[in-house]
């Protein structure tokens, strides 16, 4: 078996990101960059290389559907070469770790923190009840997570209170503030109640999972933890990272026939388990035609088909316009349209979603990525721009909190979410969807740094 040029150029790629991973220094065991080349390779060059090796004509997988095409295209190649190094060279830039060094926060009252961790608790709570209230309960709302995804599903109030479900993930941030609390802060006082409260926020961040039939979003959660872990002991557990791996991958693989089977509810639990079932026999039928791990990666393929898109296709650069958009977008479209007469254009995603489906309308959301953002904006200027942005802010970011990593017992769960959720654009790529997805987790960062942290800006003294 011979591999082409295309090809070992992107083996190459990934084996000199593990390469600089090992031996790079760092300030803590998992840094933004770490988790950031975790992403990036499982997102750009690992499919890419499964797409140009083309093991045993097994591509044909990693296609969305008959209309998707891929065809060697040397463009591509250089935007993901180009945008990882331009990344990095942002990330490495000085003035983003120097700047983070001007930010100051303070350590906070234990019961300020607890105080702000149920009340965060007892909103995400009181968003997933009027959230799903739209569709009949919890129970009926969770067992129409596919037809909602799909936009197919009815409500009964006419979309009055979807707003909520920006905010059913604010039971992550106060899981992992209680968690900080239990495990690390380690406060003797009320010591047992704060950790049945700290369950109860499990459950609910699972019920908030569930009715968003997220994979992705339950593994990050999951691996929240661990990470905190990783950070606050300086290294890697193989007792757990084995184990923890392998759920991961079974939550890849079977997850979306778990939620699937999730539509049985009204019908009861032995036809959920039926449904998962058969699910899972049509899903093996499919993996027959490719091997496990063509169908491992057809998860994350769609970025380099979003890449290739952007330059195949023909369209007008945005020219970063739908920044002003993407703030716009928090505001729920009827109070926009009926306050301002604002009818917000498509995104970058829906336009994306078209090109490489080949289909209008589109039946699902297909995410741009980092690197098709950066080319539908710009062309290679903006690939660059938002590549060097995109670093520099990710290293601000880990300055400001690196500081307090030590010293303020909840700052390691906050350090962990910050590092997921800035890494998370990379296969994103779209503001509108992005501030949209994580609208929860700006609120609650605002809300804790400038009212219960109290962050603020340190004047730089004259040199």
């Amino acid at each position: 078996m011979e591999l082409n040029v295309v090809a070992v150029s992107y083996l190459s790629l990934i084996v000199f990101i593990i390469f600089v991973e090992i031996l790079r220094k760092k300030e803590t065991f998992v840094d933004f960059l770490s988790w950031f080349n975790v992403i990036f390779c499982l997102v750009y060059p690992l499919p890419a290389f499964l797409l140009e090796a083309d093991f045993d004509h097994q591509s044909i997988v990693l296609m969305y559907d008959t209309q998707t095409s891929y065809t060697t295209e040397i463009r591509t190649t250089i935007a993901i070469f180009l945008g990882y190094f331009c990344v990095v060279l942002g990330f490495y830039n000085n003035s983003a770790k120097r700047f983070g060094k001007f930010f100051i926060i303070q350590k906070n009252k234990n019961w300020k923190l607890i105080l702000y961790s149920i009340c965060l608790l007892s909103f995400a709570f009181l968003s997933i009840h009027l959230y799903s209230s739209e569709y009949g309960g919890i129970l009926l709302a969770i067992s129409q997570t596919n037809l909602i995804r799909a936009g197919a599903a009815s409500t009964e109030t006419e979309g009055t209170l979807l707003f909520f479900k920006q905010f059913i993930f604010t039971s992550f941030f106060s899981s992992y503030l209680l968690a900080s609390i239990v495990f690390i802060g380690k406060m003797k006082q009320n010591r047992i109640a704060i950790l049945v409260i700290f369950i109860l926020s499990v459950v609910i961040s699972f019920v908030a999972v569930l009715l968003s039939s997220g994979r992705i979003t339950l593994i990050n959660y999951c691996l929240g933890f661990y990470l905190v872990s990783i950070i606050c002991n300086g290294k890697i557990n193989l007792k757990i990272i084995i184990p923890g791996l392998l759920c991961i991958f079974l939550i890849i693989m079977y997850g979306k026939a778990f939620f699937f089977s999730l539509t049985a509810i009204p019908n009861g639990f032995e036809n959920v388990m039926d449904t998962f079932v058969k699910t899972l026999d049509n899903e093996s039928e499919k993996t027959t035609k490719g091997n496990h791990l063509y169908t491992f990666i057809i998860n994350f393929v769609f970025p380099v088909h979003s890449l290739d898109a952007s330059f195949k296709e023909s369209y007008n650069p945005t020219f970063f316009v739908d920044l002003f958009y993407a703030f716009l977008s928090i505001i729920p479209s009827r109070i926009l349209n009926a306050i301002a007469g604002i009818e917000l254009p498509l995104s970058i995603a829906d336009l994306n979603s078209v090109y490489v489906l080949k289909i209008t309308p589109k039946p699902t959301t297909i995410p741009p990525g980092l690197l098709a953002y950066g080319i539908y904006s710009m062309s290679w200027p903006g690939l660059i721009i938002v590549s060097l942005v995109y670093g520099w802010i990710g290293r601000f970011l880990q300055s400001i909190l690196i500081e307090y990593i030590q010293d303020i017992y909840w700052i390691p769960f906050i350090y962990v979410l910050t590092l997921q959720v800035w890494a998370d654009f990379t296969p994103t790529g779209d503001l509108r969807l992005y501030l949209v997805n994580y609208f929860w987790f700006l609120l609650s960062m605002t809300i804790l740094l400038v009212f219960i942290g109290k962050i603020y800006f340190r004047k730089p003294t004259a040199s």
